[in-house]
């Protein structure tokens, strides 16, 4: 595993939700810029089941996840991309290490 991008948070304070679905719309922008394809299907694990849910439904009535959840199904229309969400432990994530002490970088070699 390696880092593609990690940066110390400086905005308002929000709610962990909200900073979950901005990370996993962030990382989808990430693959589709990187990797420059359109059409594919892939899977993206998350750690928040209530992103998982969000994600596999599409839509939340939570008005804090709404903007950035509307911008993710956007991303993945307009690229043709499906994504599969699939929930993995916190233990067990390979992102949560590069969340707790991050480096001042934007979109890496990874």
């Amino acid at each position: 595993w390696a880092t593609a991008a990690s940066w110390h948070w400086t905005g308002d304070r929000e709610h962990i939700n909200c900073l979950k679905l901005r990370a996993v719309l962030t990382s989808l922008r990430w693959r589709l810029e990187r990797h420059k394809r359109v059409h594919v299907k892939f899977v993206h694990l998350v750690d928040s089941l209530v992103c998982l849910h969000c994600l596999s439904r599409g839509r939340s009535s939570s008005q804090k996840l709404k903007r950035t959840l509307l911008r993710t199904n956007a991303l993945l229309l307009v690229s043709k991309t499906q994504a599969l969400w699939a929930y993995v432990h916190t233990k067990q994530n390979p992102a949560d290490a590069p969340s707790r002490h991050p480096r001042k970088r934007k979109w890496g070699h990874a």
